[in-house]
Parts: C-alpha cells; sequence; structure tokens
C-alpha cells in the first residue's frame, strides 16, 4: 500500500497534469477532417484495463498502414494519453499511420515494474494485428501492416518505457524468455524505437566505457541540488530498482550478436541541452551502436530543457524545433517522407 503522504504528493501532481493537458485540448480544438479518433480499453493479465486513444487516416493513402504505440510523460505517477494527443494527430496526417496511446499503471499504487511492464502487455495485445483490424477499425479505411512497421516510443517516462520494451523485447527473443515472469510474448517484433528525454541510467550504472558521457546530472543541476533531489524523489516514489533490465537496456547481460539479432532495427533518442536527463539519451543511443550494433540516432537539441512535443499549451512544446524534430525521427523510423511544406499541426 502506498504511503499517504507520497501518495496526496501523487495526486497533485495528477491534478495539475489533467489541467494542463485540459488547456491544450481545447487548445487543439476536435479531430481533424481528415482523421478519425477512439477510445478502446485493452485488459492486461490481472484485468486491469489501459484506456487508449487511437487516432487513424480517415481516407488513407493505402489502407494497410503502420503503427505507432506512443507513450506519455509524467514522473511515471502521473500523466494520460491526452498529453500526448497533440503528437498523435501529427504522425497519423502526416506519417499516414494508425496512433495508439494508452495508459500504464502509476506509481505509487503501481510500483516499480508496473508501469513498464503494463506498457509491455498493452503493446502485445497490439502487436496482433487483428484486435484492432478485426475491432476498432474493422468498418474504416485504415487497416494497420505491421510489416510497414512497427514503432514504440514516448517522451519522458513513456521514453523510458519505450527503451525498456525494446530492450525485454530482445532479451526475451535472444533466449531470455524467462525475463517476462509469464506476460504475454509480442505476436510480431517492434521495429524502430523513439525515445526522447528519457531516464534510463544514474552515475551507479551508466556502462563503464561511457561514463564520461555522462555529465548532464552534474552540470544541469541547480544551486541548491533540487533537480537531483526531484529524480531521487521519483526513483524512490516508484521504487524503481536500477539495475533491473524492466529500468533500462543497459543492463541486460545478453551478448552482442544476439542483441543486434533481437532489438527493434532502428532507434532514435534526443535530449535538450541543459536537461539532467540529456545524457541519458547520449549513453542510450551510443551503448546501442556501438557496443550491440544497433542502427541508432541521437540529437542534443541545443538550449533546450526538458522539451517535448505535447499536448498542454507550454511554448517549448509547440515549437517548430521540437515538431519537425519528432516528425523526422518517426519517418526515419518508419522509412517514410513527410510532406514538409504542410503547415505544422498543433
Amino acid at each position: 500500500m502506498a504511503d499517504q503522504d507520497v501518495l496526496s504528493k501523487a495526486e497533485v501532481l495528477r491534478a495539475q497534469m489533467a489541467d494542463f493537458e485540459a488547456a491544450g485540448i481545447d487548445e487543439m480544438g476536435p479531430c481533424p477532417d481528415d482523421l478519425e479518433e477512439a477510445w478502446i480499453d485493452i485488459e492486461v493479465k490481472d484485468g486491469w484495463k489501459s484506456r487508449t486513444s487511437v487516432v487513424w487516416p480517415k481516407s488513407p493513402s493505402s489502407q494497410r498502414l503502420p503503427l505507432i504505440v506512443y507513450f506519455y510523460g509524467g514522473g511515471f505517477t502521473a500523466g494520460s494519453p491526452n498529453m500526448v494527443r497533440a503528437p498523435a494527430r501529427g504522425f497519423a496526417s502526416l506519417l499516414q499511420c494508425v496512433v495508439a496511446c494508452p495508459t500504464y499503471k502509476l506509481a505509487p499504487e503501481h510500483p516499480f515494474p508496473a508501469p513498464m511492464q503494463s506498457g509491455w502487455e498493452v503493446c502485445a495485445w497490439l502487436s496482433e494485428p487483428a484486435n484492432l483490424n478485426n475491432g476498432l477499425l474493422k468498418d474504416t479505411k485504415s487497416k494497420i501492416d505491421l510489416d510497414l512497421g512497427f514503432v514504440v516510443g514516448g517522451v519522458s517516462a513513456g521514453g523510458t518505457i519505450s527503451a525498456v520494451i525494446g530492450g525485454i523485447m530482445t532479451a526475451s527473443g535472444g533466449g531470455m524468455s524467462d525475463i517476462l515472469g509469464g506476460l504475454p510474448a509480442l505476436k510480431s517484433p517492434i521495429t524502430g524505437i523513439f525515445t526522447g528525454v528519457q531516464f534510463l541510467v544514474e552515475e551507479e550504472t551508466v556502462p563503464t566505457e561511457l561514463k564520461s558521457l555522462f555529465r548532464s546530472r552534474k552540470e544541469n543541476d541547480d544551486f541548491y541540488g533540487q533537480q537531483t533531489a526531484n529524480i531521487r524523489a521519483m526513483i524512490a516514489t516508484a521504487k524503481i530498482d536500477l539495475k533491473s533490465p524492466w529500468c533500462s537496456p543497459t543492463n541486460l547481460t545478453i551478448n552482442k550478436d544476439d542483441f543486434a539479432k533481437h532489438h527493434p532495427k532502428r532507434v532514435f533518442a534526443y535530449g535538450g541541452e541543459e536537461d539532467p536527463f540529456r545524457d541519458d539519451a547520449v549513453v542510450y543511443a551510443e551503448w546501442l551502436k556501438s557496443t550491440m550494433g544497433v542502427d541508432s540516432r541521437y540529437l542534443v537539441l541545443r538550449g533546450e530543457d526538458h522539451i517535448a512535443w505535447a499536448t498542454p499549451k507550454w511554448p517549448s512544446s509547440h515549437s517548430k524545433l521540437i515538431k519537425e524534430t519528432t516528425l523526422n525521427a518517426m519517418g526515419w523510423l518508419l522509412q517514410k517522407d513527410w510532406d514538409k511544406s504542410r503547415e505544422l499541426p498543433y
């Protein structure tokens, strides 16, 4: 049972995030004419249901479309799919794909590894194309074809979850099936991972050969050490085991050949130059590329902090920089171009 003081703080944060989301939803307006949106419930093994937003093209350029699963942030304690409905609409329209934005279990009521494992279970359900094609999408012109792309992504805590899911897929396919602990396996392989402003390592868990790259916790802390205190509070609230592969794929013990064979083939990560989590992206992407042989790319956005394309009316969440960075990365992961002559969506 969650400590009452910790739970009360989480509830305050949730209320604040809900207000930010609601204001952004009002600003964003109704679903555009070229898209359709709906909500579904995805039930996981223990009966908990993930309330999931799905958006897709109304009259797609091709009936067969790739799938993006996109997780919101909120420190593993707050947030909802409304947080990322703005980029979800952008992906569906400009990249012609189906986008599912699930809820996942939140701490402190559901401590680690529940946020990551519930995210995995939702991805397992979505990895069976028939579940959407014969359900929500049955009477639409859009159908998912995971051979065209199955990207799992997210920002902040959602970026952590997406990176972890890529690692767990790798481990379970590389002979470590017990890592699932009875959770369902994926029916189709994930082809790409998108992760932004994510939490993946701490000083004590950075791979030895990459420790010189991990400087942002100290460089981007404030004079009073409040940023470090906030990160430690997040770890404590969610009861995160920093050395578990459900915290970070860098904790996996698997040989390079098996890793490269079973990991999603493309990975994109980014961080803000002034964000304490900046070097999580750097270490993760460099580890994937140099140590494990995965095609990974990363960007550090100059002058930016904890930035993501999101629904709330935060100015940095609607800059040309963050929208184009996100769309370019998703386009690379899906191996699709997007029409840069079109006005960027909200």
